[in-house]
């Protein structure tokens, strides 16, 4: 009987044993400590440069992981715009009679005079032609010879040639050119000095601008609001 006793005894100890061994097994490999196969990590890395008060940049980028992958990129600048010099219309207009009158010198033929008359027919022209928007000798509906009439020049201004065997007037008593801002000079004397010497390198404006015959000069300049200065001599 004793025996019997004993043997359920330990049959019993023996079931909670491995009752506990499974329930100590099941802990240790359950959900809690395993690490899903498909986990992913999203790092983020952002850079700014930037640089003085006028303009800078910001860029952004993003980095995600996963089984697309892929990232963003995200830039901002701002940049300033170089403003164009402001040139004075009568202090060119000055300057190319100058710059005229000292070639003429140079060659031995005397200067000339502006006269107020000659000035405002050269800028009636010359605003014309920036509102055309090309050089030409008709602007407004208004030859060469037709602006002379109609500023009572025509037959005041009629000049000798060398040769005193005829006489030059109409077209023959005008030039014309166009300088920009910034690309031929970004004062009122380079500006100048840029269109009498493209005068002064072609034959006909620097045969024109060389009579010695003439007395007085009238100039035109048109800036317009793009930097273009349209340029009108007219002689007398």
């Amino acid at each position: 009987m004793v025996n019997k006793v004993v043997l359920v005894f330990v049959a019993v100890i023996a079931l909670t044993a491995m009752a506990v061994g499974a329930f100590v097994g099941m802990e240790l490999g359950g959900p809690g400590t395993a690490t899903p196969a498909g986990a992913t990590a999203t790092p983020t890395a952002t850079a700014t440069a930037g640089g003085g008060g006028t303009g800078g940049g910001t860029a952004t980028a993003t980095a995600g992981g996963g089984g697309t992958g892929g990232g963003t990129a995200t830039a901002t600048a701002t940049a300033t715009a170089t403003p164009r010099p402001d040139i004075d219309r009568e202090e060119l207009r000055s300057a190319v009679v100058a710059e005229i009158n000292e070639r003429r010198g140079n060659r031995s033929v005397q200067r000339l005079s502006t006269d107020p008359t000659l000035m405002e027919m050269a800028q009636f022209h010359s605003d014309n032609m920036a509102a055309q928007g090309y050089l030409s000798n008709t602007a407004d509906g208004f030859t060469t010879a037709e602006r002379y009439e109609e500023f009572d020049l025509a037959d005041r201004c009629r000049i000798a040639d060398d040769s005193n065997t005829g006489t030059r007037e109409d077209e023959e008593l005008e030039v014309l050119g166009r300088v920009t801002v910034g690309e031929d000079g970004s004062t009122v004397e380079e500006l100048a000095t840029t269109a009498v010497d493209t005068w002064f390198s072609q034959t006909e404006p620097r045969r024109r601008l060389t009579y010695r015959n003439a007395d007085q000069i009238g100039v035109g300049a048109n800036v317009t609001d793009a930097g273009r200065a349209y340029l009108t001599v007219d002689l007398c």
